[in-house]
């Protein structure tokens, strides 16, 4: 069984301590390295975690995949709804694991076909 593990969460929005200015009205694109545990290995996967207020701003209509819905954001709020989804996309195969968090998160190599 392939357990994934999140090591390491980003954002090119804001660095890491760092708040938004007003942490209940934002929209921040993050970027998720996820691995099988005890394996080097990563593959990235993005999502926008957004609040109420930060969302109304943005244009309608709007799909929700790949976003992180938060009253407020904070680092550990979204690294604690990162590790609830990691715990329930255990599977037999990385490939499998990946589609689970794809269906949340938006994968790197989603449609990939090798050349």
């Amino acid at each position: 069984m392939i357990t994934p593990e999140l090591k390491g969460l980003f954002s090119d929005d804001i660095e890491r301590p760092s708040l938004p200015a007003d942490p209940e009205d934002c929209l921040i694109y993050m970027h998720a390295a996820i691995g099988p545990k005890g394996s080097e290995g990563m593959d990235r996967f993005f999502f926008t975690v957004a609040t109420p207020k930060g969302l109304s701003r943005e244009a309608l209509p709007r799909w929700g995949r790949g976003y992180l819905m938060v009253e407020e954001f904070s680092w550990v709020a979204v690294e604690r709804a990162l590790q609830r989804l990691l715990m329930h996309a255990q599977r037999n195969s990385w490939s499998e694991v990946a589609a689970v968090l794809n269906q949340e998160l938006n994968w790197e190599f989603e449609n990939y076909q090798k050349p």
